[in-house]
């Protein structure tokens, strides 16, 4: 889910709400003209039901932005605009500044109600251009985040060629019938990056809800290995309003996205050296699922704290996948409870197939022998660890810990750490020793466990 801000004044009157909706959004969106309210009250809570937030004049649309912008995944703006909306006392402060410096408006002349007026006529043709450049200038909006849709944009040379002075690349104008604005749209309401971004942050926003509402706990401090007092709810808020902080609204190059990706595993996963999910030394041993969920972060904050090239190659899928299992593996969540995160996360780590348990097992084996191969050619004294109470060497056994020798003794290839992951999931889930025993209740329910296997296998395995 991604958000669009459409700044729209609607200059023909109410007669223009079906007619310019349908031209700008409907093939976008998908919806019937017909389905397109001609009131505006009726069409604001339309457009928010699909994601889009709907200014009908500069001022509004001005404190949106100043006020929202992180909610904000793209914008539409037309030029010709209405200034102020009804209520004139609280709009007014946002356009006063801008007449006054640009448009000549004087407070004290003679007839200042007379000089307003002008100001406001010209103010009004070029208003989309106030908040374009405040975006792009002073806000540092991407400008391809931005479109401008107006019908009257050929009538604006001279605005056009100030940005020719300034050394500013000029904005394209398309009209508001023109079939490229639904693509444009389409384009930005479907870009994997900006749905990753958008339901992280609501996710973050909605655990926090709970948290500082008594509706969850924050149950990492009584998992096995974690000390007293090493973790509590304040960490729990830190995280989740920090995780927000580490999605930019956009990022300028696969390079960078790949970063916030790696930087925001490692934050993530930074305490779950502290958990023993391995049941060495704890009681109550911890079980699946939150063992397997435990054994991939520990991984992650292990390998990202002691390999710079450890998840340099993190996709929407990989980050959709390590965010829910830490959600899951944190908090008090019941298997059966939808949240309204799930679904759509889940659905950027993979389509929802349905499992063969035939195939499934052929999958852990091959798995498991290609793994056990590659570990084999290890130094013997690297293939496993050294008991920390008896001083004896063991052999590492289950994959996990087979694929662990293997990351530290770098031999691991730059994008095979997230592949490894996702194995290390499935095969601490159901199949820790060589040998296959597949937890039914991970694969056939309709809960949280039973779609997110169905919706990883076909990455689990790749």
């Amino acid at each position: 889910m991604s958000t669009l801000l459409w700044v729209e004044d609607f200059g023909e009157g109410e007669n223009s709400y079906q007619p310019t909706t349908n031209n700008v959004l409907g093939r976008a969106l998908g919806f019937d003209k017909n389905e397109i309210p001609t009131e505006v009250n009726d069409l604001r809570d339309f457009l928010r039901a699909r994601q889009i937030i709907l200014a009908t004049n500069f001022a509004e649309a001005a404190q949106i932005i100043d006020e929202r912008l992180s909610d904000i995944d793209g914008i539409v703006l037309d030029i010709d605009l209405e200034l102020i909306g009804e209520d004139f006392e609280s709009d007014y402060p946002w356009v006063e500044g801008l007449l006054t410096r640009w448009h000549q408006y004087d407070p004290d002349a003679d007839d200042a109600e007379a000089s307003y007026h002008a100001a406001h006529s010209k103010m009004k043709l070029t208003a989309g251009y106030h908040l374009y450049v405040d975006l792009v200038v002073n806000r540092g909006f991407l400008r391809d985040r931005i479109l401008f849709c107006s019908d009257h944009g050929d009538q604006l040379g001279e605005t056009l060629v100030s940005f020719d002075r300034a050394c500013m690349e000029r904005p394209d104008v398309w009209r508001k019938s023109d079939p490229r604005v639904g693509d444009w749209v389409a384009s930005v309401l479907s870009d994997p990056y900006t749905k990753l971004r958008r339901w992280i942050i609501l996710a973050c926003r909605e655990m926090l809800d709970r948290l500082r509402y008594g509706q969850t706990r924050f149950i990492m401090p009584k998992l096995p290995g974690v000390k007293e007092g090493q973790l509590t709810s304040f960490d729990a808020e830190n995280l989740l309003e920090t995780l927000q902080l580490l999605m930019p609204a956009h990022t300028r190059s696969d390079l960078e996205r790949k970063n916030v990706y790696r930087l925001f595993a490692r934050t993530l996963a930074q305490d779950w050296d502290k958990v023993d999910y391995k049941n060495k030394d704890s009681s109550p041993k911890l079980e699946n699922p939150r063992k397997a969920f435990a054994a991939v972060l520990v991984h992650v904050r292990n390998w990202t704290s002691h390999n710079s090239k450890a998840l340099t190659q993190c996709t929407e899928a990989d980050i959709a996948f390590l965010f829910l299992i830490a959600l899951h593996a944190c908090f008090e969540m019941k298997s059966s409870q939808q949240n309204a995160f799930d679904s759509p996360l889940m659905t950027l780590i993979g389509g929802r197939v349905e499992l063969d348990m035939l195939q499934i097992k052929l999958d852990y084996e091959a798995t498991y022998k290609e793994i056990t191969e590659i570990w084999q050619g290890l130094p013997e004294k690297q293939r496993g660890y050294t008991d920390m109470k008896t001083g004896q060497f063991k052999e590492s056994k289950t994959f996990s810990d087979r694929v662990n020798d293997l990351e530290k003794a770098m031999k691991l290839e730059s994008g095979e750490h997230e592949i490894r992951l996702r194995q290390i999931f499935w095969h601490q889930l159901h199949w820790p020793q060589p040998e296959f025993k597949p937890e039914k209740q991970y694969f056939m329910r309709d809960n949280f466990h039973s779609q997110l296997t169905s919706c990883l296998y076909r990455i689990g395995f790749s």
